[in-house]
Order: structure tokens, then C-alpha cells, then sequence
């Protein structure tokens, strides 16, 4: 059996496949403390669910760039996670289970690869929506890695220099900064004077109709769209899948998205916009495709 780890900014979730079944899954919330409860906590949850299940392979897919020796800089949405080596941490502490750790979305773009929207098509970019906004390119049917295996990092992406200055230099105007979890509630807390606390709460404003909840999703979706068109005009990839939580609300923000696209791209760029198959469980299966 496999056990497939997702590692969030909010959440650990996990869960066990029997081949391709999900037969158990549970979560539990991210320690705000430092890396070492982190680690300890994904260790944990590997002891005790390999206590349960003939669990023979893990995979865990981590919100960071993620070396070939599965090394870790930073995990900019894990509170003071820097500098940790995983293999040290966690795949020697379990030397009889085979574990493959990889960027989280470099994992869930392998889940749509190999059993979603991605079936059959030989490059697509991929987008996850969430906590932050992360991105894997898939190139001839495999995650194209770059020099230091820090490719995709497409929330990193420098949209407005001169904006939204942050403590983080490299963080001033940067995708993420308009698009993330985080950054959209403040988006529309400080332009619509709201106190909500998650993207949820502006999507159930806009289920019951509410105009400030529905305008904040079309800018929402605009600003994706120019981000996207970049990404296609500069990768020639025609094909992109949208995965991450905030896809729930992409009745709202889809149309402005690929408004936005038409409007930047390049006159040979033929557009293929798809919200990812798997949403609610991304992660683990996406953990699970790694292995």
C-alpha cells in the first residue's frame, strides 16, 4: 500500500491507496511553532499509519522547491521552516519504506498526468490555487525541472514590480502577493471594507449574490489570466490546468480568466484552460503519483 503525504501552509493531509483506491484519509493542522514539530509531526504520522496499513511507499509532496537530495531552503508559507534535509530527517528515520518527496505541485501535475485532466497531452502547465500559487511544467509527459529543480515556481513570477512592497524584497509584487489565500482576503477586506477571513467566506458571498463578492472574483480571475498568457507566450504550452481550493469559486472568476488570456496572448497560442480532476484530495494523490 501507499501512503500519501501533502504538506500545506494550513494542513498536513494524508492518505492510503490500496493501487489507485483511497481506502483512508485525516488531516491535521500545520504546528505554527518551528520545523521540528513539522517534521515530527509527518513522522508521526507515518509511524503510526504504517502501524495500521502494509504500507511498502510514501510519498509526500512539500510547498517548496524541493532539491534532488530533497533538501529545503525555505518553505515560505510554513512558519520558520529553512535550511531542513528531509532525507536526514525523514527517510532515514524509515529506511524499510521507499519515500519520494517532491514540490506539491510538481505532485499534483503528475496526479493529472497520469489519472486526471493531463491524460494524453504531452505538455501542460499547472496551476495550484491555494495557500499560495504554485506551478509545475510538464514537458513531453515529465516535470521539467530546471537547473537546481526549482522550475514552476510560477507564484513567484514578477507581475508589478513597484507594488504591494513587502518585508521579503523578492516578494514585492510578485504573483502571489495578489493571488494567494491570504492576500485575497486582504485584497478584499481593504477594497470592500469586509473583516472575512478566507477566500470561502468572499465564495459564499458570491453563492448568495453578493456584487462586492462577485467583482473580487472577476479581478481575481483577471489577474490570473494575464499571469497565464505570460506563461504561454514565453513556454509555447497551450494546454493549462487550475487546481487548489480557490477553483471552487472558478465559476466566478473562469470567464475573466480566459477574457484575460485572449487579450495578452500571442496570435498562436490556441488557448486549453482546465480545472484540474482532482481538487479536494490534490495533494495526496498527488503524493501518491510521486511513487
Amino acid at each position: 500500500m501507499i501512503l500519501g503525504i501533502d504538506v500545506g501552509g494550513s494542513s498536513i493531509k494524508f492518505g492510503v491507496f490500496n493501487q489507485l483506491d483511497l481506502i483512508y484519509k485525516n488531516s491535521i493542522l500545520t504546528p505554527k511553532t518551528g520545523w521540528q514539530e513539522v517534521i515530527q509531526e509527518i513522522n508521526n504520522i507515518i509511524y503510526n499509519i504504517s502501524k495500521k496499513y502494509d504500507i511498502v511507499d510514501v510519498g509526500i509532496g512539500f510547498p517548496s522547491v524541493v532539491s534532488k537530495d530533497y533538501f529545503v531552503h525555505i518553505a515560505p508559507n510554513i512558519n520558520n521552516f529553512k535550511n531542513v534535509d528531509l532525507k536526514s530527517e525523514i527517510c532515514n528515520e524509515f529506511p524499510s519504506l521507499i519515500i519520494k518527496i517532491d514540490n506539491d505541485a510538481n505532485a499534483a501535475a503528475l496526479a493529472e498526468l497520469k489519472y486526471g485532466n493531463g491524460v494524453g497531452l504531452n505538455n501542460f502547465i499547472y496551476v495550484t490555487l491555494g495557500s499560495g500559487i504554485g506551478g509545475s511544467i510538464i514537458i513531453n509527459k515529465n516535470i521539467f525541472y530546471g537547473d537546481t529543480h526549482g522550475a514552476g515556481e510560477i507564484g513567484y513570477s514578477n507581475f508589478k514590480y513597484d507594488e504591494l512592497e513587502n518585508k521579503v524584497s523578492n516578494r514585492t509584487g510578485i504573483f502571489e502577493e495578489y493571488l494567494g489565500r491570504v492576500q485575497f482576503t486582504k485584497y478584499f477586506n481593504n477594497k470592500y471594507d469586509y473583516k472575512v477571513d478566507s477566500p470561502k467566506d468572499i465564495f459564499l458571498m458570491a453563492e448568495n449574490n453578493n456584487q462586492d463578492a462577485l467583482s473580487a472574483f472577476e479581478h481575481y480571475g483577471k489577474l490570473l489570466g494575464f499571469g497565464l498568457a505570460s506563461l504561454m507566450n514565453i513556454l509555447d504550452i497551450h494546454n493549462v490546468i487550475i487546481g487548489g481550493g480557490i477553483t471552487k469559486a472558478e465559476k466566478y472568476f473562469i470567464e475573466s480568466t480566459n477574457n484575460s488570456i485572449l487579450n495578452k496572448k500571442l496570435n498562436h497560442i490556441k488557448p486549453n484552460i482546465q480545472i484540474a480532476k482532482f481538487i479536494d484530495e490534490t495533494g495526496i494523490y498527488g503524493a501518491m503519483a510521486l511513487v
